[in-house]
């Protein structure tokens, strides 16, 4: 299994496959979360950080799993 790619690149594409929206409805998802806070997450195994991506609830957990609902 290959190595993740770069966080803001999966959780665009996670929330492209669970929505219908478009790479440009989304744009830069720097803009919705808090980066500092992303990193606790994923590179120190931090609690779980959810943020809001054009009306859909996205969660990222520690183990890289990203969920869209």
């Amino acid at each position: 299994m290959g190595e993740p790619g770069p966080a803001d690149e999966v959780i665009t594409d996670a929330v492209l496959a669970a929505t219908d929206l478009t790479v440009e409805e989304i744009g830069d998802i720097d803009g919705y979360v808090d980066e500092t806070a992303l990193r606790r997450v994923v590179s120190d195994g931090g609690e779980p950080e959810t943020f809001a991506v054009e009306g859909h609830t996205v969660t990222v957990s520690a183990d890289g799993l990203v969920d869209v609902a």
